[in-house]
């Protein structure tokens, strides 16, 4: 399945490598029978080939069979489920759109003030120039512009599949889904989330008393709110809550509360003092480094 972000990502990936342009050799930059990137060399390629080759590496299924030129564009896509619109002003045009006009030019829309294409060789030429991207502009990113001749369609991926909605990841999110903190922005970035706009939901649910989070969930299992097993999982399903999730926490929470205990202990100097008490601590099943942390923490804050 294509997305814009995988095309987005092809086309840095594409602008990073030596590629000049020569209709000739416009394929030698990538291997079409194993949609795979040749990297250990200088390389040439073409408009339409450049683009094919964006869409494909995006996940699109665009034919890269011969022929494929600007002329072919707009069917080639067409079947790849792409959307066909008419130019009208650089307004229209947004990130993963393809600007084209046929049996001419085809750029790709890397963002509001890119454009990625391949242009013409270092003699301006259409071939016959030197491997590579000798002049810098044979290849790359340009702002938008219109031609002379006037573009003529847009060319325009399918409607992605909805993503969750704010309501459902920041369910997920309380019942622990995503992990916490910086772990838990990257996931939610990874797959194309706003996390602030996330977390700003869980705020909302948390104020509003809609939703518990898994911390808040534990400390009442501890309390007795829920029950025991496995009458307290059913109990925590049928309110929407993940009991598995719950209990990790009421595991971490235990733990956490073992060993504040246990500092209060050494504090009063039930365990001895430097080496010995390492020993001792350890020999009784606990974390010596962690009870430490927690006595310093206690102490000095």
């Amino acid at each position: 399945m294509g997305s814009i972000k995988a095309m987005l990502d092809a086309c840095d990936r594409l602008a990073a490598l030596d590629i000049g342009y020569d209709q000739r050799e416009r394929w030698s930059f990538y291997d079409r029978r194993t949609d795979t990137l040749i990297t250990d060399r200088p390389t040439e390629a073409d408009c339409s080939s450049l683009c094919s080759a964006i869409a494909r590496m995006g996940g699109y299924n665009v034919d890269l069979s011969d022929p494929t030129y600007t002329g072919n564009f707009i069917t080639k896509f067409r079947d790849a489920g792409f959307q066909t619109i008419a130019f009208m002003s650089l307004d229209q045009v947004q990130p993963g759109d393809f600007i084209l006009k046929p049996s001419a030019h085809v750029e790709f829309c890397r963002d509001k003030k890119r454009w990625y294409s391949a242009r013409i060789d270092e003699n301006g030429n259409a071939s016959a120039g030197q491997a590579g991207n000798q002049t810098g502009k044979e290849t790359g990113f340009r702002s938008p512009y219109l031609r002379k001749d006037g573009w003529e369609y847009i060319l325009r991926p399918p409607a992605e599949k909805p993503g969750k909605d704010l309501a459902t990841l920041a369910s997920e999110v309380l019942n622990g889904a995503w992990g916490n903190g910086a772990n838990r922005r990257a996931a939610l970035a990874a797959e194309g989330y706003d996390a602030d706009a996330v977390q700003a939901e869980v705020n909302r649910l948390i104020t509003n008393g809609e939703r518990k989070s898994v911390t808040k969930l534990a400390q009442e299992v501890l309390e007795g709110a829920w029950g025991t097993h496995p009458e307290r999982a059913r109990r925590l399903e049928a309110e929407g809550y993940d009991p598995i999730a719950v209990q990790r926490e009421v595991n971490r929470l235990v733990i956490e509360q073992r060993v504040h205990s246990i500092a209060r202990e050494v504090i009063a100097g039930m365990w001895g003092n430097g080496a010995a008490r390492a020993e001792a601590l350890g020999k009784a099943g606990h974390n010596a480094e962690a009870v430490q942390a927690e006595v310093n923490r206690i102490l000095f804050g």
